[in-house]
């Protein structure tokens, strides 16, 4: 009931600002060292199994350099780690993910993907790229050049 709503379960990790992306039963979140809402020690990626909705649980923690935000479209995972760029994973075994490609891009921030088509937000710029479902390559479209 959306005028009464009622809390099925809580999932406790370590408190920070942490983005979160939803495919099916699996939620995927990244959580960043240096950030003054939280504990600020962890660089990573859970994946949380939300199947049960009354019993969420870990499935897997991976080791990230300084994630921010991340997207899912398919079976991909697109997670921006900093100045570590865009990291792209194939999803097929959650358990096990497997980080495809990795692109340079400075200070990868925020990514949107969707339908082949990638809006991100970096340092230096907005990205406009695309993707096909086939590969994992990603082609520059268009960047909005951001000067400080």
């Amino acid at each position: 009931n959306p005028l009464l709503p009622v809390r099925l379960s809580t999932y406790a990790h370590v408190t920070v600002c942490d983005p979160v992306a939803v495919q099916d039963t699996l939620a995927y979140v990244t959580l960043r060292a240096g950030r003054t809402c939280g504990n600020n020690n962890l660089n990573q990626l859970e994946v949380i199994n939300i199947k049960n909705l009354y019993n969420p649980y870990v499935v897997k923690t991976y080791s990230l350099t300084n994630p921010f935000g991340l997207g899912v479209d398919g079976n991909k995972l697109f997670v921006c780690d900093g100045v570590a760029g865009l990291r792209i994973f194939n999803m097929d075994t959650p358990s096990n993910l497997s980080q495809i490609n990795v692109y340079q891009i400075p200070n990868a921030y925020d990514v949107i993907p969707l339908n082949n088509l990638l809006i991100m937000s970096a340092e230096d710029g907005i990205y406009q790229c695309s993707y096909s479902q086939a590969n994992y390559n990603v082609t520059l479209l268009s960047k909005l050049s951001i000067e400080k």
